[in-house]
């Protein structure tokens, strides 16, 4: 009865934040529908029209930000942050849930795009300045980091860049395990597992495999997961 009474009135406060983003960012005939459900505490730092894309059949709470307490006993940022800039794309190709402490982020031309039926933990932190993609069925544990850059540029003795960014894809059944972190130029094979902890700067191209460690490498062969 009490979470019950919880629900609703964090439905009802964040019912504004709600009607604002999907009436922004979308065209009326897909903003009536409000399929984007927005938490409160959610902080816009770059809300554009036109950088949100939804592929398929569109629906009421398809995609949640923010939503959901996660796992208990972990902690968790106060606030969500949404920061995709005027020449940025962020792509749904079916529902995604983002728990509490989400921040999504792309600068200089980046696209993130989300397979169907993605779930992200708390704490999950994406930015991107070219490309980062995910497949379907992904599940994401708390504190995870990726990034398709380095976030300052490094020079050469001639002024020449050294560190470009470079994009990142993620296959279909892939679980990142909690506080993992995925570079640049990382590709993460389909069914796969990504331990806990590890940090990933290289691609990996068998498919149901266990990778682990820091820098991360295959541990384990022919596996397979379910949720």
């Amino acid at each position: 009865m009490i979470n019950s009474v919880k629900k609703i009135i964090r439905l009802t406060l964040s019912l504004p934040k709600t009607i604002y983003f999907n009436f922004y960012v979308f065209p009326f005939k897909v903003a009536i529908k409000l399929p984007a459900l927005i938490d409160y505490k959610t902080k816009f730092y770059e809300l554009h029209k036109n950088t949100v894309l939804l592929n398929g059949k569109v629906k009421f709470a398809m995609v949640k930000i923010g939503w959901g307490k996660g796992s208990i006993g972990n902690e968790c940022n106060r606030y969500n942050y949404w920061g995709i800039k005027k020449d940025c794309r962020i792509t749904f190709d079916g529902t995604a849930h983002f728990a509490k402490g989400v921040s999504l982020r792309a600068d200089n031309g980046g696209k993130i795009s989300f397979g169907n039926k993605f779930v992200a933990n708390q704490n999950f932190f994406c930015a991107s300045n070219t490309s980062i993609s995910f497949g379907d069925n992904a599940v994401l544990g708390w504190n995870i980091h990726i990034r398709d850059g380095d976030g300052h540029n490094i020079y050469d003795e001639n002024k020449n860049i050294i560190n470009n960014n470079k994009p990142i894809s993620i296959g279909n059944q892939v679980w990142l395990a909690s506080y993992v972190s995925i570079l640049k130029g990382v590709k993460i094979p389909d069914n796969s597992i990504v331990a806990f902890g590890s940090i990933v700067t290289k691609s990996f191209f068998e498919k149901n495999v266990i990778i682990g460690g820091i820098p991360a490498s295959v541990v384990k062969k022919n596996i397979n997961w379910e949720i």
